[in-house]
């Protein structure tokens, strides 16, 4: 099987970034991260897991940089794009392994935006993301850099992209082969990431339910560091009376703006 590195760039992720590593760091070669300098526990939830796969390296003090850099130091032919707040499934990351092929360019891979807890999942159509005529919640997430000539990080975080040699976003370029997998990963992007300041803020918002047979990420199970937060917290009655007034509003504002894009 090619071999991958998984290239992390983080800041302040101290409640998910252990699940996103340990939920990965069975499948992949090498991990290497990028900390922007991160004021909460990142650091120290890190060097708690004693892998030789796991490599930091120096801020250069943007997210796009940082991300050019790591690609300057990575050994094999695919990348793993991981954020502190992407945990895979075990279906999703064996998927992704087993397409790891030569005559694939770039992953596109699913997710569901998780929203107050573990338990609930935003509706699939607020997710903006689009990709040859497929649009959701879903995101180039490994890149055969073998088959891309001057892959490199264009743009400003945080709407960065890849792109080749021409500037084009490799997902704009037709000859570029992808395959959309099926299986999930987890964004914990919109619940309690750090009990410092981050980039994206936590959202109100109500959610679907997960169904009694979903399967979590197995990493939720491992034993783990006493400073690491459980995955299991449920929402609380202010998250509740919260999402109750400000769901509505939200659910507005997507059909004007999806009727003005229209």
């Amino acid at each position: 099987m090619p071999k991958i590195s998984a290239h992390m760039v983080i800041k302040n992720e101290e409640h998910w970034v252990w699940y996103a590593i340990m939920s990965v760091i069975d499948y992949v070669d090498e991990i290497l991260i990028i900390d922007m300098e991160s004021t909460d526990k990142t650091l120290e939830i890190i060097k708690s897991i004693h892998s030789p796969k796991i490599k930091m390296f120096k801020d250069l003090g943007n997210v796009v940089a940082n991300r050019n850099f790591l690609l300057t130091q990575n050994k094999f032919k695919w990348i793993l794009i991981l954020d502190g707040d992407e945990v895979w499934t075990e279906e999703g990351i064996k998927e992704l392994m087993s397409n790891l092929k030569n005559y694939f360019v770039y992953l596109v891979s699913p997710f569901k935006n998780l929203l107050g807890d573990v338990y609930h999942y935003q509706n699939e159509s607020a997710g903006k993301y689009e990709i040859h005529g497929r649009k959701g919640h879903l995101t180039i997430r490994a890149i055969n850099i073998s088959q891309i000539a001057g892959l490199h990080v264009v743009g400003i975080y945080p709407l960065e992209g890849y792109s080749d040699k021409d500037n084009t976003l490799i997902q704009n370029n037709s000859k570029y082969r992808f395959n959309l997998m099926k299986n999930i990963y987890l964004h914990t992007t919109h619940l309690n990431r750090s009990s410092k300041p981050i980039f994206k803020k936590f959202k109100y918002e109500w959610g679907h339910s997960f169904p009694d047979d979903f399967e979590y990420p197995k990493c939720f199970y491992l034993p783990k560091p006493e400073i690491v937060p459980s995955p299991w917290t449920k929402i609380s009655w202010k998250y509740i009376l919260n999402a109750a007034w400000q769901t509505p509003l939200k659910l507005i504002k997507r059909r004007i703006l999806d009727r003005f894009v229209a």
